[in-house]
């Protein structure tokens, strides 16, 4: 069967709003027997690391134990994992060029991060980034969500891209195997 996606890339940081997109990218990777790319943005800048270097190391620390943690669920379901942390002043542009890089056709993302005067917005500020400069689909995943299991809901409108959102919905929901 052709899979719906052929290079999927996992966008995470060491957050509790990233569960949900860990669990279904290694899920997805499962289901269709590829391997997973996960990318792990680091803020940084070089006034940052001089002023704050104790705040570097523990994120270091953070970072390196959730890599830890994925490759090991990875290994428990079977998946291959190859993990890449990239440095830049916006997660977002890490994100987004290591998708170039990877030539990715898929993106999975957490839905919205830490809270802020923005908590009621959908969609998060730097995912939102991500999905206004991806060269791919994205993917945006509630922090409490495992994969489906019950159907595929897409909402389609007239625009140029309806047909081929319609027809990757219906690849997931064969892969699956769940209703439209």
């Amino acid at each position: 069967m052709h899979h719906p996606f052929e290079k999927i890339l996992l966008a995470t940081e060491p957050t509790e709003f990233d569960s949900g997109s860990e669990r279904v990218a290694i899920e997805m990777a499962k289901r269709c027997n590829l391997p997973l790319s996960v990318v792990v943005p680091v803020v940084t800048n070089p006034v940052f690391e001089v002023e704050a270097p104790k705040l570097i190391d523990r994120a270091e620390h953070e970072i390196a134990a959730r890599i830890e943690a994925l490759e090991q669920e990875a290994k428990e379901q079977g998946v291959s994992l190859s993990v890449h942390a990239r440095r830049g002043e916006e997660p977002c542009g890490e994100i987004v060029d290591e998708a170039k890089d990877l030539s990715s056709d898929l993106i999975v993302i957490r839905r919205r991060g830490k809270r802020s005067f923005l908590s009621n917005l959908l969609v998060g500020e730097m995912v939102g980034k991500v999905v206004r400069h991806s060269p791919c689909s994205v993917l945006m995943v509630p922090r409490a969500c495992s994969m489906w299991k019950k159907g595929v809901l897409v909402a389609l409108d007239d625009s140029d891209s309806a047909e081929r959102v319609l027809d990757v919905a219906a690849k997931v929901a064969a892969q699956c195997g769940i209703p439209l």
